[in-house]
């Protein structure tokens, strides 16, 4: 820019001393073209400090590139055309007077660029004046008067409003002259001026750490964005108010401020709702004497570095927690400089003072048994020359002169030269591991003298179902050899009923065990073995599954113990119970045959409620048990009939208060004469209240629903159906419509409602009937 303006200047001095209108007409064009690009660059060199800087685009400059392109290429044709000028003229009185032409309209465009141009430089001047904080405004205005100045004089010129001085020469190039001289020495202080702006707006205005100017009593003189997010106020809120006010709920923080070129004091303070930590750093700011007028407050965010830091802290408490844990110290030795470091559990394992430091490797012999010392020297002079790592299982002398046993390990660090730089490494101690490997091995000398002795036996088997191990008690037991029973496929060993059952559950259960490493199941099974003399013998067997440390199955354990006796106890007293049972079933066929020759007319009564009592049972889901007890209690429920005359059981009219009373206690004597029969459960109360009501309406005791037993009420519903659907001396058969009429409508009031549902159930949905016996 400069060096246009230069040149313009240069045509203006040249344009005055040639004598020849050609000549001058020539470095008019100059002087044109030449300002032209001076006003633009100048208009560039305001807008890169003080206007936007999005406008300083490639396709900005081709804009403004275009107006001047027209000047040259008008000048060029304008003899030809006049599309800058006509009819030029030179008074040869004076040959220092500029031409007199007559301007065209590209000429008067020309001005008009030059017009638009410096007014926009000077109002982006004059606005950055107004709003400007800081200092170094008069340079602004010089740099405004050096660009207007020249304009205004040409414009004076050109519109002859000082035609009446008759200046022997121009204003324009003195104009000229003063504006470059201004330019000169007020452009360089004008870019400092820019420049202090720009490096404050970087490094108060941009930067990530809170800044704060305080006077000496610690009120804000300024503050950066960093700073007004972190207290929450704007410069011009915050302006005047002291630190104390700003943060009133942390004012025990605020003593450091009081101090001068302070440093490393940290501060709590509260940033978006949560609490943060702060690295506080205050500088003091002197006058051109030197005296303190204030003082800046670097406040730096170091709340990650604390994490950091206290996450790396418990990282190493962790670290050596685990050390004292699993007994593990870990050491490096630096070759060059004969440097040992050990962790702090190394020295816990031999006693040794942590602030002493880590003995020198030259003094290692002493914390080793002589012959181990001289394998861990082989080892590490081995991993120095070629980088060979080492473990190896030492014996460590602590400072009470214990030995404990340690297992070493050394890996070697390799340098850029290929060579070791350092070895580091581990130290265990293994002393109670040994101790109980030892323990471990006498226990299993001892667990094999038991199993051997044992009279129960003891099989380990692969997953392959293959014997790896067999107590001699099996062979003693079944007449095999052991080297025989260890041969022995799984086939010749058991019958093929317990083959198939307990290969049926191995088999399911192997690939679920092998599949799912928390699953360990135990099986119990009895299983029948084969003996060598053709016999077999029968054995609890309990399978349960081994896993080795890392949880893969290895083995299946089978635990067998002799139970031939007990089964054969177990099928004695089956014979005898199914016995007793026939016996017991063919008192009760009788007793029920005596109360139907009394009472010809009930015969099958008896059996029949047994049916459907059992089927309502059923359909209630109660267990298989009480429905066995409840069909024994339906087919003796009548029998305390034989206590009643067989005249009165087989009238054929109406029976008096009298006899009715006789025949209720029926019930009764059931009761008595089941009870005296020690059946198992409550048949024998199932018998007895039988005749009961939900209402209290029954017979013999008048019972509640909630005292009643339920086999009782499925009896009553049972008796009811029945009953209804046969034929009696007083009356002929009323059919299974009735019957199911008569326990709907009374069912919650006499007959339990569920029983009723299930009874309704099996006529109406399953299509239950009576079957003769």
């Amino acid at each position: 820019m400069l060096f246009a303006c230069a040149l313009w200047m240069l045509s203006h001095a040249v344009e005055i001393g040639l004598p020849l209108a050609s000549s001058k007409e020539t470095f008019v064009g100059a002087q044109l073209v030449l300002g032209m690009i001076a006003i633009t660059l100048w208009l560039f060199y305001i807008w890169h400090y003080l206007g936007p800087r999005n406008w300083l685009t490639w396709r900005t400059c081709i804009m403004f590139g275009i107006m001047p392109l027209i000047a040259i290429l008008a000048l060029a044709a304008n003899n030809a055309f006049g599309f800058m000028w006509t009819g030029v003229g030179l008074d040869s009185q004076n040959p220092y007077l500029p031409l007199e032409p007559t301007y065209s309209l590209i000429y008067w465009a020309c001005m008009f660029y030059f017009a638009v141009l410096t007014l926009a430089g000077s109002f982006l001047i004059i606005w950055n004046i107004i709003r400007r904080r800081y200092g170094y405004r008069r340079e602004s205005i010089y740099l405004l008067i050096a660009a207007v100045l020249p304009l205004i004089t040409a414009f004076i010129e050109v519109t002859g409003l000082l035609s009446f001085l008759k200046l022997p020469v121009g204003l324009t190039p003195w104009a000229a002259c003063i504006g470059a001289i201004i330019l000169i020495f007020n452009l360089p202080q004008f870019h400092l001026d820019q420049v202090i702006p720009v490096a404050r707006d970087v490094i108060f205005e941009r930067i990530g750490d809170c800044i704060l100017v305080l006077d000496m009593q610690n009120r804000v003189l300024d503050l950066n964005p960093a700073a007004e997010q972190l207290t929450g106020y704007r410069i011009e809120d915050a302006s005047g108010l002291s630190i104390e006010r700003i943060w009133p709920y942390q004012s025990a923080q605020m003593v450091p401020f009081n101090k001068m070129a302070k440093e490393g004091e940290t501060l709590v303070l509260e940033r978006d709702g949560k609490q943060r930590s702060y690295d506080l750093h205050i500088s003091p700011l002197t006058d051109a004497g030197g005296g303190t007028t204030s003082k800046v407050v670097l406040l730096t965010d170091i709340t990650e570095r604390k994490k950091a830091e206290e996450s790396l802290r418990r990282e190493h408490i962790m670290l050596s927690r685990t050390e004292g844990i699993t007994h593990i110290g870990s050491w490096e030795w630096d070759i060059a400089t004969d440097t040992v470091t050990w962790s702090d559990e190394l020295f816990s394992i031999f006693q040794r003072d942590p602030y002493k430091g880590a003995p020198s490797f030259a003094e290692h012999p002493a914390f080793y048994h002589p012959d181990d010392m001289a394998r861990l020297q082989q080892a590490v002079e081995t991993a120095v020359a070629d980088g060979t790592s080492y473990e190896l299982e030492l014996r460590a002398i602590r400072k009470d002169g214990m030995t404990r046993i340690c297992t070493a390990r050394g890996v070697a660090e390799m340098g850029p030269a290929g060579r070791p730089v350092r070895l580091a490494g581990s130290l265990q101690d293994i002393t109670e591991r040994k101790q109980a490997e030892e323990y471990l091995r006498n226990s299993e000398s001892q667990y094999h003298l038991l199993a051997d002795h044992m009279t129960d036996t003891i099989r380990l088997m692969d997953m392959n179902l293959k014997t790896t191990y067999l107590s001699p008690s099996a062979a003693k037991q079944r007449g095999f050899t052991h080297q025989e029973m260890l041969e022995l496929p799984m086939e010749k060993q058991l019958t093929p009923e317990s083959l198939k059952l307990a290969m049926g559950i191995l088999s399911k259960e192997i690939s679920r065990v092998e599949a799912d490493a928390g699953y360990n199941p135990v099986h119990t099974l009895d299983l029948e073995y084969c003996c060598k003399d053709g016999t077999t013998v029968w054995a609890e067997s309990k399978f349960s599954v081994i896993r080795d440390s890392s949880g893969e199955p290895i083995s299946i354990l089978v635990e067998a113990r002799d139970i031939t006796e007990r089964k054969l106890a177990e099928e004695n007293l089956v014979k005898s119970y199914e016995s007793v049972k026939k016996t017991l079933n063919d008192a009760i066929n009788t007793m029920v045959k005596i109360v139907e020759m009394r009472d010809p007319y009930t015969a099958g009564h008896q059996h029949k409620v047994a049916q459907l009592a059992a089927a309502i049972a059923g359909e209630m889901k109660l267990e298989d048990t009480r429905i066995d007890q409840l069909r024994t209690a339906a087919v003796v429920h009548d029998v305390g009939k034989m206590y009643i005359p067989s005249d009165i059981l087989s009238r054929p009219g109406r029976l008096s208060e009298i006899e009715f009373n006789l025949i209720k206690t029926h019930a009764q004597s059931g009761y008595d004469i089941v009870r005296g029969m020690d059946f198992p459960g409550n048949i024998a109360k199932a018998v007895l209240q039988h005749h009961e009501r939900l209402d209290g309406s029954g017979y013999p005791n008048g019972l509640k629903s909630e005292d009643t037993l339920l086999e009782a009420k499925i009896l009553a519903v049972a008796d009811v159906i029945e009953a209804m659907c046969s034929h009696r001396p007083y009356r002929p058969a009323l059919g299974r419509d009735k019957a199911l009429e008569e326990i709907s409508k009374n069912k919650g009031k006499l007959y339990d409602p569920d029983v009723v549902a299930a009874c309704q159930r099996l006529f109406t949905e399953k299509g239950f009937n009576f079957t003769d016996q």
